[in-house]
């Protein structure tokens, strides 16, 4: 009887821990191969949540992000985050893939842009609030000299969005990392994300993200880097007269 009931206990927990291993499993949108010349490659897409995991993702609520030219569009219905009567919520996701240029190409800026809205309600001061948070880190594939550019989300209007002032805003967040003349083929993209909202008695926030873009302009060619070169050699070169 006792045997009985401690393997029905291992075998719970055992369950347990299975379910929740795979409830943090990372959510897969998978590849993006570019098609046309001057598309790149957006690669082993993928996201994951420390305070929101589980099967359904928060930045694309469809579950699969659409590709138009060199731009990786997701339209997120849960990427939210609501607090009321004195509650806090944090809700924080990261995007990660690999982006890659062409054979024979070189990327330049790679920039993000969101699109979203915030309400506060009640009657309160600035421990009612709403803000939103992003980090982008690239890091050097190819030609791999391992180095790495980071950039903070700018917001405008700026947050935090707080009483008594702010009844309903709706914001733009951006963020750009040029590597333009760096010879950098290929990336390793992490962009971390976050937002956050606290609230008094009688009052509630809410911030939610509506439209998320990766936009990659087309990278530049082998031709033009070795042209550039040729122009700062030429100019090193010139002697006053």
């Amino acid at each position: 009887m006792l045997k009985g009931l401690k393997r029905a206990s291992i075998l719970c927990v055992a369950v347990l821990m299975a379910a929740s291993t795979a409830k943090a499993a990372p959510y897969l949108y998978g590849d993006f191969i570019g098609m046309n010349p001057g598309e790149v490659d957006f690669l082993q897409v993928k996201e994951n949540s420390v305070t929101d995991p589980g099967l359904i993702p928060l930045f694309d609520g469809n579950g699969m992000p659409i590709r138009i030219g060199n731009t990786l569009k997701f339209t997120p219905t849960t990427f939210v985050s609501f607090a009321q009567g004195g509650s806090a919520d944090t809700t924080s996701g990261t995007l990660t893939m690999r982006i890659r240029a062409d054979v024979g190409q070189f990327l330049g800026e790679i920039r993000i842009r969101e699109i979203g809205d915030a309400s506060l309600l009640g009657s309160g001061n600035a421990a009612t609030a709403a803000t939103i948070n992003g980090l982008l880190v690239l890091s050097d594939i190819d030609p791999g000299l391992l180095s790495t550019q980071t950039s903070i989300l700018t917001v405008n209007p700026a947050a935090p969005y707080t009483l008594p002032g702010t009844g309903f805003v709706a914001f733009v967040a951006e963020t750009v990392i040029n590597l333009t003349g760096l010879g950098v083929r290929e990336v390793a993209f992490n962009f971390n994300n976050t937002l956050q909202t606290t609230s008094q008695n009688g009052t509630t926030s809410f911030i939610q993200k509506k439209e998320i873009q990766i936009i990659v302009p087309e990278p530049g060619t082998v031709s033009l880097l070795i042209v550039g070169a040729a122009l700062i050699l030429r100019r090193g070169r010139r002697r006053p007269i």
